[in-house]
C-alpha cells in the first residue's frame, strides 16, 4: 500500500508541476500576445523581446493577478477576460498533453503547436491580422518536427499544406468573383497552409470542417444577438485555430464517434 500511495503523490505532485508550469507559459503567452498588438513584436526581434520579459522580473505576474481586478473595471473588463482565458487555455492544455502523450517528443510538438495558435488566434482576435513572422516562426518548428519525426511524413505534411492553403485560397477566389468581397484573409490563408504541414491531410480537413461549425454557430448567434451585423468582417484566426486544436488532440475520437454513427 505504501508503494500504491507513494506512486499516486508522485503523479499528484507531477500534476501541480504541470499546472504551475502552465501558468507562467500562460503568463508568458499574454506578454507576448500584448508586445504583438502594440507592434513591438515587428519593430523588435524575438531575442530582445523575450530579454525584456525576463528583465521585467515578476511584473508579468503582477498583471496576470491584477487581470481578476480589471473584471469589475468596464474599460479593461474584455482585456481582463481574454488574458485569464488564454493563461487556463495553457494550463488545460498542458494536463490534457500530458494525459495523453505522457512526457515525449511528440507531447513536446502538439504543445508548442497548440501554444503558437493560441497566441496567433489572440492576437488575430483584436487586430484582424496575423503577422507573417508568427506564421513563419509556426512554419519552421512545424517542418522541424517533420524532420525530428514527431507530426507526419514529409508526403503527408505537402498535401496537407497544400489542401488546407489551397481550400481557403479557393474561397477567397470564389468570393471575389462571384460577390466581389474577400472570403477569406490571406493570413488565414497562410495559417492553413501551415498548420496543414504539421497536422497532415486528414486533420486539416477535419480542422477546417470544425472551424466551418464553430463559426457558423457563434456568428449566427451573434447577429441573433445584435452583437454583429451580417455583412461585419471578423477575424477568422481564432475559429481556425480552435478548429485545427480540437482536430489535432481528438481526431481519434471524433473518427470513432462517427464510424459508430
Amino acid at each position: 500500500m505504501r508503494i500504491i500511495y507513494s506512486i499516486l503523490g508522485v503523479i499528484k505532485l507531477l500534476y501541480i508541476i504541470i499546472c504551475i508550469l502552465g501558468y507562467f507559459l500562460g503568463v508568458l503567452a499574454n506578454e507576448l500576445i500584448e508586445q504583438e498588438i502594440k507592434g513591438e513584436g515587428i519593430s523588435l526581434p524575438h531575442s530582445q523581446l523575450l530579454k525584456g520579459l525576463i528583465s521585467g522580473g515578476i511584473e508579468p505576474i503582477n498583471r496576470s493577478f491584477l487581470r481578476w481586478k480589471w473584471l469589475y473595471v468596464a474599460d479593461l473588463r474584455k482585456t481582463a477576460i481574454s488574458g485569464i482565458v488564454v493563461e487556463f487555455s495553457v494550463i488545460i492544455t498542458s494536463l490534457l498533453i500530458y494525459i495523453k502523450y505522457g512526457i515525449t517528443g511528440q507531447s513536446f510538438a502538439v504543445f508548442i503547436f497548440i501554444y503558437g495558435l493560441i497566441i496567433i488566434s489572440v492576437i488575430d482576435f483584436y487586430t484582424m491580422l496575423i503577422p507573417n513572422h508568427l506564421n513563419l516562426i509556426l512554419g519552421g518548428i512545424s517542418i522541424l518536427f517533420t524532420i525530428l519525426g514527431w507530426s507526419v511524413s514529409f508526403g503527408q505534411a505537402l498535401l496537407g499544406a497544400f489542401l488546407g492553403g489551397g481550400i481557403l485560397l479557393g474561397i477567397r477566389v470564389l468570393s471575389l468573383l462571384i460577390i466581389k468581397k474577400e472570403g477569406m484573409g490571406i493570413g488565414d490563408i497562410k495559417l492553413a497552409f501551415i498548420c496543414g504541414l504539421y497536422l497532415g491531410p486528414y486533420k486539416i480537413l477535419l480542422g477546417l470542417l470544425i472551424s466551418v461549425y464553430i463559426s457558423g454557430f457563434l456568428l449566427l448567434l451573434l447577429i441573433w444577438l445584435g452583437k454583429i451585423k451580417k455583412n461585419q468582417y471578423i477575424p477568422y484566426g481564432p475559429f481556425l485555430g480552435g478548429g485545427f486544436i480540437i482536430s489535432l488532440v481528438f481526431y481519434e475520437n471524433i473518427m470513432k464517434l462517427f464510424w459508430w454513427l
